[in-house]
């Protein structure tokens, strides 16, 4: 009792000097409590979550995989550390102040907390350890005004010597909701141009925008869940702000009561590798991650089953958004980096390196490969 005691009371006293030393609101004041706490446990080892992923291999007697992620730390600026949607590129000479060779923007979604969910940039040497960049302050997407609309789903690339990042915004209308993507560039992460729309839909949502360049042309995918199913849809474009109308992707491989949620991919040589979410019903039910592949240009897929078992407490509820990028020099190894939501609402972004054996993304249990190899590709 004596220790629950001190527990309660460091608790309170910690949401006391949070609520009046930062002039936070009480909301505010707790997220940022609970997101330390959690983040505390974390790195003591009290089994919050799970260790990090072991140097052993990951497939057990009868095929079942095994998949041990390693939690990412990140530093929020709404203080909880919980975030989602994560979208990473690897620029190989690095840039910014620090060169940093990898480049992540996420989404804060403290318990789901739609008003926190605005693009935040973080910068990494190796993937894991990540960190804000000197002289950047997030998000670097301000909250829209009114109560109930809501930034979301960033996209991230590396394009003409400069950042690209492309998120979406939910605003509301008479009508109800209309969707709108926008973009902003950089070129040393640090300073971002004004916000450019580039897409506004009341009939297409623009769930999770993934965009690639070849040969002079932008390729955009979305995920519209104005009805059930939901759909893949692509776009093309020149200069990546003024796209032609949509059209819609096939896709093969789910199972007849799933359909696509959100969706990431990357270009490899003459082939797209794609990170897939699939539910099984509106509001994301039973979601799941999925490998994809297409040889088309897009215009049609190929799905994998679900790649990981819900294994863990931070994705028992569902496995949300992901990103791959292939790590150069090695074929068939790919570095992942996805989120997932507890029962209890708790958001957390991981990392897993995962091979490609078949048609089949697969995890790997070791970081030995990182020690020998700096470069990557995406």
């Amino acid at each position: 009792m004596l220790y629950l005691s001190l527990g309660v009371t460091l608790l309170c006293t910690a949401f006391l000097v949070a609520l009046t030393h930062f002039a936070l609101s009480p909301q505010k004041a707790i997220y940022l409590v609970l997101g330390r706490v959690t983040i505390w446990r974390g790195r003591l080892g009290t089994g919050w979550l799970f260790r990090p992923a072991s140097r052993q291999g990951t497939l057990v007697p009868g095929g079942r995989v095994v998949h041990t992620p390693y939690v990412l730390r990140l530093n929020t600026y709404d203080g909880s550390g919980q975030c989602v949607h994560p979208d990473v590129v690897c620029v190989e000479r690095g840039i910014g102040f620090e060169q940093w060779r990898y480049w992540m923007a996420v989404t804060p979604y403290p318990f789901g907390q739609h008003e926190y969910e605005n693009p935040s940039v973080f910068a990494s040497h190796d993937g894991l350890e990540w960190r804000v960049p000197k002289g950047l302050r997030n998000p670097i997407i301000a909250a829209p005004p009114r109560r109930g609309e809501y930034n979301s789903d960033p996209c991230l690339l590396f394009c003409r010597d400069r950042l690209w990042l492309y998120f979406r915004q939910t605003t509301l209308t008479g009508l109800g909701k209309e969707s709108r993507l926008w973009v902003t560039s950089s070129e040393d992460g640090v300073i971002w141009t004004d916000p450019t729309e580039v897409v506004a839909s009341e009939s297409d949502t623009l769930i999770s925008p993934s965009i690639v360049f070849s040969e002079g042309t932008f390729m955009m995918w979305t995920v519209n869940a104005s009805s059930w199913p939901f759909g893949l849809v692509k776009r093309v474009s020149t200069d990546g702000l003024r796209w032609k109308e949509g059209s819609s992707a096939s896709l093969t491989g789910f199972q007849p009561d799933r359909c696509v949620w959100h969706f990431q991919t990357i270009l490899d040589g003459e082939r797209l590798h794609a990170l897939f979410v699939s539910c099984a019903g509106p509001g994301g039910t039973g979601a799941r991650l999925h490998y994809g592949q297409s040889a088309d240009s897009g215009e049609s897929w190929v799905v994998r089953p679900p790649m990981l078992p819900q294994s863990h407490r931070f994705e028992e509820k569902f496995q949300y958004r992901g990103c791959l990028l292939r790590a150069e020099g090695h074929a068939n190894l790919f570095e992942v980096w996805y989120s997932g939501i507890s029962l209890d609402g708790t958001s957390t972004t991981v990392y897993l390196p995962m091979v490609l054996m078949g048609d089949n993304l697969l995890p790997l249990g070791s970081l030995e490969w990182k020690k020998r190899s700096h470069k990557c590709h995406g």
